[in-house]
C-alpha cells in the first residue's frame, strides 16, 4: 500500500485535531534545506511533513510516516476501547470518543476561563508531572472533558449552607500533555506561559 493510500484511511477530523500537537507549536526545524521530525528525529524534505495552516511554513513538525503510524494505532485502540494516552493509572477512566476540531475549540475556550495548568509533585516523584484541572458547579463540562480526554472527576462540598457542590475534573501525565499540546495554539499568552511552565521540569 502506498503512503498516499495509507494517509487516506486516516480520519480527517482526527488529523485536524492532532495537527497542533507537535509539542512545540512551531514549524519543523530546518537544516540545509531539510527538516527534522520531532518524533523520529530524521531529516526529511519539507513535503514529507504533515500540512498545517497553523504555522507560517504551512507544515507541522511531524513527518507523515510517524503521524500516520500513530494515527492508525490510536484509531484501532479507540475502536477496541483500549486506547490509553498515558501510562495509565488504574481506575482512571479513558476517553470514550475522538475529539473533533470544534471539540478542541470548546475545550480551549472552557479551560481559558476555568482551567488550571500546573506541575504536580509528590513524595515519590521529585520531578513532578503535568496536570490539568477545572471545577464547575454545572456537571456537563467536567463530564464532557472526561469523555474527550479521560481523567478523574471528584466532588468538593461547599462549607456554606445552600451552595452547590463543585465537580472537579483532573488529568495528569500523558493525558495532560496530549491535552496541553492540543489546546496551546488556541490559548492566550498568559495560558500558554502556564502550559510552558507546567511542561518544564
Amino acid at each position: 500500500m502506498t503512503m498516499d493510500a495509507q494517509w487516506d484511511e486516516i480520519s480527517l477530523d482526527v488529523m485536524r485535531v492532532l495537527d497542533g500537537q507537535s509539542g512545540v507549536g512551531e514549524s519543523p526545524e530546518s537544516y540545509n534545506g531539510r527538516c527534522r521530525c520531532i518524533w523520529c528525529g530524521e531529516y526529511k524534505q519539507q513535503e514529507e511533513f504533515v500540512r498545517s495552516p497553523r504555522y507560517a511554513s504551512g507544515y507541522s513538525s511531524r513527518c507523515k510516516v510517524c503521524h500516520a503510524s500513530y494515527m492508525r494505532r490510536r484509531l484501532a485502540e479507540l475502536k477496541a476501547g483500549i486506547w490509553k494516552p498515558t501510562g495509565m493509572r488504574r481506575g482512571v477512566p479513558n476517553a470514550t470518543r475522538i475529539p473533533t476540531e470544534p471539540d478542541i475549540a470548546w475545550v480551549a475556550g472552557f479551560l481559558e476561563g476555568e482551567g488550571n495548568f500546573r506541575r504536580s509533585y509528590s513524595s515519590h516523584d521529585r520531578y513532578g508531572t503535568e496536570q490539568v484541572s477545572a471545577g464547575q458547579v454545572n456537571p456537563e463540562p467536567p463530564y464532557k472533558l472526561q469523555e474527550l480526554f479521560g481523567g478523574a472527576i471528584y466532588k468538593k462540598k461547599r462549607s456554606k449552607w445552600g451552595m452547590n457542590d463543585i465537580l472537579y475534573w483532573q488529568v495528569t501525565g500523558e493525558r495532560a500533555r496530549v491535552l496541553m499540546r492540543a489546546v496551546e495554539p488556541l490559548m492566550s499568552a498568559r495560558r500558554r506561559e502556564q502550559i510552558k511552565k507546567a511542561s518544564s521540569r
